[in-house]
């Protein structure tokens, strides 16, 4: 169900600053951060995706 939630600027500034760092769009953040304060896991499509940097290279031997 949408639900508009409006943000003074400095706090839509620091979420969409998130949102590009995490690769998700803006409203997934808000969803997990919301989540998270109420103590409750977040859904899957609100945590950060992985990047390049959080993957590890496969020894030569092992990749195919």
């Amino acid at each position: 169900m949408p639900t508009p939630v409006y943000l003074p600027v400095e706090l839509r500034v620091a979420v969409e600053e998130i949102a590009e760092q995490d690769g998700l769009p803006l409203t997934a953040v808000v969803t997990r951060f919301v989540a998270e304060c109420l103590g409750k896991p977040p859904p899957s499509y609100c945590l950060p995706k992985a990047t390049l940097h959080d993957q590890n290279e496969l020894p030569l031997d092992k990749a195919s």
